[in-house]
Formats: structure tokens, C-alpha cells, sequence
């Protein structure tokens, strides 16, 4: 019986402690739609990539797709095959439903796949289940040659 006590008294300066607010620092929360206070992402990804930048924008898609695979475990990833699969999956069609990506992103294509500054889709190929490589064809529009954009 006394030990009882003592576990209810325990949790009851617990729960007065949380609602008395022990603990909280006084000051407000960060604005979420302010880049800088945003601690969710990598550092070195921008929010945004620049549109002058075509190499921030293949590692921008590169840092969504990380934290696609960091949020989403196996078994629970849809499989990811293609530029198409993966936005699908970024784009909510994934067991959860989250939503990393918007549908009406204006880098998505018609046929549904995520294109480079050039409007070429990106090439993705996956090194393993939570490692994929991004490339962009460059300016000539020809993979694999000296002006491809890579990421990592």
C-alpha cells in the first residue's frame, strides 16, 4: 500500500510539474515558415533551390529524396524503381500519405516525373534501399558526359 502511494504521489508532482510548465523555456516557438528556424532539415540543402543554381536544384531533389528515406522505413517505402515511382511516393503515395513533395510542383512534368532547370527528367538510380544517386543530363541534354550534374 505505501508503495502505491508513493507512485501516485511520484506522478502526481509529475503532472503538476508538466502543467505548471517546469522545464519550458519562456520563449515562443519558431516560425515554421522561416527557413532559418527550420531544424528538420539538412543544413546544407536550401528550402528552395536557387533557379540560377541547377546544381542547388539536383541536390535539393537529392536532400527531399533523403529525408523521404529517412521518414520512411522499410517495409513501409513503396517500391521505388523510377524518377515516376519516387514522386508518386513523395508526393503522397506512400503508406502514410505524407507529402513531401507537391503535385503541383512546377519542376513534375506532365507524365508525372521530377525534371531538371532544363526540363529533362532527372535520372535516379538507387544504390540501395535508403541510398539513391541523382543525376541531371546538363545543359546538352546526354547523360553520363563531362557537364551532367550529380548528387550526392
Amino acid at each position: 500500500m505505501k508503495r502505491a502511494a508513493v507512485i501516485a504521489a511520484i506522478l502526481l508532482a509529475f503532472a503538476l510539474a508538466w502543467r505548471a510548465g517546469v522545464g519550458r523555456t519562456s520563449a515562443s516557438a519558431p516560425d515554421p515558415s522561416d527557413p532559418a528556424a527550420r531544424t528538420d532539415l539538412p543544413a546544407e540543402a536550401p528550402v528552395v533551390a536557387d533557379p540560377s543554381d541547377p546544381a542547388a536544384a539536383v541536390r535539393q531533389v537529392h536532400a527531399t529524396i533523403g529525408a523521404f528515406l529517412v521518414a520512411v522505413k522499410e517495409p513501409y517505402r513503396p517500391p521505388l524503381g523510377d524518377n515516376r515511382d519516387l514522386v508518386r511516393a513523395l508526393t503522397g503515395g506512400n503508406r502514410y500519405g505524407d507529402v513531401f513533395l507537391a503535385s503541383n510542383h512546377p519542376a513534375l512534368n506532365a507524365q508525372g516525373e521530377w525534371t531538371d532547370p532544363w526540363g529533362r527528367p532527372y535520372h535516379i538510380h538507387a544504390r540501395a534501399a535508403d541510398a539513391l544517386d541523382v543525376r541531371s543530363a546538363g545543359p546538352d541534354g546526354v547523360l553520363f558526359n563531362a557537364d551532367d550534374l550529380t548528387a550526392p
